[in-house]
């Protein structure tokens, strides 16, 4: 479904005491929209004092609306340019940073609920001793108000400052991940999103200055994210996280940990700053970017109407030979691999890590994140290892997790990625183990070496053993019939299990008639019959075999969109695929096919 665009809903406003100021372009908001601001210069936030709407101005600086304009009589001014500013209501505590040339720290006012007006703690800022002249853009407080987090649009600090209604002095306890500055901050949890220039990014909210975070890349949101915030909704129990670029706030909803799918409003101009409450959204928007004074507006946006569409990018249901594909879980991002864990399915998912599924939904709360972007694992239900390709940029290698059969959850193993020695720098994406649990394969995507790791529930050190047959990548792997088999850019080849490093194979054709593999599946059951199921372009092959021996050819579904990843169990076939080849977040789904 493509999102539909919002359309203007203009209210006429003005300043209290400096008059209208310019027109602005067309404010682009739905017919449900209610209670627009215009006459604003770059907003950069939003906050709920009481009852009132409070805004951080460019010009004006921090202050009250009153019947849809700014009451100039109410605004504090301590901060040369106001950016995303924080509230305690525990306290009546309000942290505005200064993103001014000059600004140097954090604001802390004082909310008078009687008066509804704020006033100006004393000085020195919070935070100045690390800040120094790094322009503070936006502040976030944990829900109990012990902790304020700073982030900086002149440099990459992370600052957190511990009792922040009485203590000023700050710790650097993160790194943006490119080490520039950032634009907007929330919390979720025990989350920190940070809304960098080229894209959102979390650190952990328990990072301290003896152990500083560098903020891991979410795929949340635009490349290119303007603001962001979150709001928690005592009555539902629902989370949802919010993220805005220029011309777009798309939002990420989940509930008791478990994701529930993301939602996209678009057709704003210039977004700058976002504000939240029990049911609504506030969008501020600057067309000028704070090059025309009063020429920026806010557009209140109610979370329930139709102005939200699903992200990600859609596609038709496939088909299937022997029954029609039942859909599993949406909203996954070029998910690389399914696994049978116990009785939980696991998928390998890019934005979120190796998660489980709990009733069609991914539970975030079981997502391991060791491999930023995991590959195709493997599961060794002996010794309980789960091994997990990280195919990420800075991928190092297989990271080894254990599974816990009481809670039905990963711990990682170790700091060092199995096979580093041979795979760091080559994006590992996909692994295969022999039934024994006693080799583990790896490829990459970077080259066509594939390597094997001995004993790898103990061994973290892996060996090439083997090439492709045109020595670029190959995207998957399975087991079957005593061979090994890579998914080629040219086809499906084999290659022997028992190549070493002192006598390396060459994978050759295996013969199966595939032009265009994606991912590889095969299972075996206990009469010695098995199949290799392979998605070659956007089909779903079984070849079957018994006792080694090929019987025949099926198709079982068709019209999946890029699929990604397979698993193949006694009855069905799980099949993930991605409409958007990876392009566009959560757009990823999974599909139950029956085979038989």
């Amino acid at each position: 479904m493509r999102p539909r665009p919002l359309f203007a809903l203009l209210l006429t406003a003005g300043l209290a005491a400096c008059g209208t100021g310019p027109s602005s372009p067309g404010v682009p908001l739905s017919a449900q929209a209610t209670n627009n601001v215009t006459g604003l210069t770059a907003p950069a936030g939003f906050l709920r004092l009481g009852n009132d709407l409070w805004v951080s101005d460019h010009l004006l600086g921090f202050c009250r609306v009153d019947s849809g304009r700014i009451n100039s009589a109410t605004c504090n001014t301590s901060a040369g340019s106001p950016g995303q500013a924080a509230y305690d209501p525990a306290t009546g505590l309000v942290y505005v940073p200064d993103k001014s040339a000059k600004g140097s720290g954090v604001w802390r006012l004082k909310y008078n609920p009687t008066s509804r007006t704020v006033f100006t703690q004393s000085a020195p800022l919070l935070g100045g001793n690390v800040l120094g002249s790094a322009r503070p853009t936006a502040a976030a407080l944990t829900a109990d108000g012990r902790r304020l987090f700073i982030v900086s649009g002149r440099d990459g600090k992370i600052v957190r400052l511990d009792n922040p209604a009485g203590n000023f002095t700050g710790s650097v306890v993160g790194q943006s991940s490119d080490g520039r500055g950032m634009l907007g901050a929330a919390i979720l949890g025990l989350t920190l999103y940070v809304a960098e220039k080229g894209g959102v990014t979390q650190i952990g909210v328990d990072c301290v200055a003896s152990a500083v975070c560098l903020a891991n890349p979410t795929g949340l949101g635009s490349a290119a994210p303007t603001a962001v915030n979150a709001f928690s909704d005592p009555n539902t129990g629902t989370d949802r996280l919010y993220v805005a670029d220029a011309g777009s706030v798309s939002r990420y909803t989940f509930q008791g940990g478990e994701f529930l799918g993301a939602e996209t409003a678009s057709g704003f101009q210039g977004v700058t700053g976002l504000g939240l409450d029990v049911g609504n959204v506030y969008v501020g928007q600057d067309p000028s970017g704070a090059g025309t004074p009063l020429a920026g507006f806010v557009s209140q946006l109610s979370v329930n109407t139709g102005d939200w569409t699903d992200g990600g990018v859609t596609a038709p249901p496939p088909s299937g030979t022997f029954g029609t594909p039942t859909p599993v879980v949406k909203n996954l991002t070029s998910p690389g691999g399914v696994l049978r864990i116990g009785n939980d399915l696991w998928v390998a998912d890019h934005l979120f890590g190796l998660c489980r599924l709990d009733g069609g939904l991914l539970n975030i709360n079981t997502c391991n994140l060791s491999a930023v972007s995991p590959g195709q694992p493997a599961f060794d239900p002996v010794t309980n290892s789960v091994y997990v390709p990280d195919n990420s940029a800075k991928g190092t290698g297989v990271w080894r997790l254990r599974y816990n059969p009481s809670s039905r959850t990963l711990s990682t193993v170790g700091s060092t990625a199995l096979g580093s020695n041979v795979l760091n720098g080559n994006r590992p994406t996909a692994t295969a183990l022999t039934p024994d649990g006693r080799r583990l394969f790896v490829t990459s995507l970077k080259n066509g070496n594939v390597i094997a790791i001995d004993n790898p529930s103990a061994n973290f050190v892996g060996d090439v053993v083997g090439q492709t047959s045109d020595g670029r990548r190959a995207t998957s792997l399975t087991m079957a019939n005593g061979s090994l088999y890579l998914a080629e850019n040219g086809g499906v080849t084999v290659m022997d299990m028992t190549c070493s490093k002192a006598a390396p194979c060459k994978a050759n054709p295996s013969g199966l008639g595939t032009t265009a593999p994606t991912a590889l599946a095969s299972f075996t059951d206990s009469d010695g019959n098995s199949t290799v199921d392979v998605a070659d372009g956007n089909a779903v092959l079984r070849f079957s075999f018994r006792n080694g021996e090929f019987v025949n050819q099926e198709t079982l579904g068709t019209a999946f969109a890029f699929p990604t990843a397979m698993l193949a169990e006694a009855d069905q076939m799980y099949v993930a695929d991605d409409p958007s080849q990876g392009a566009t977040a959560l757009s990823g789904r999974l599909w139950s096919l029956p085979t038989h």
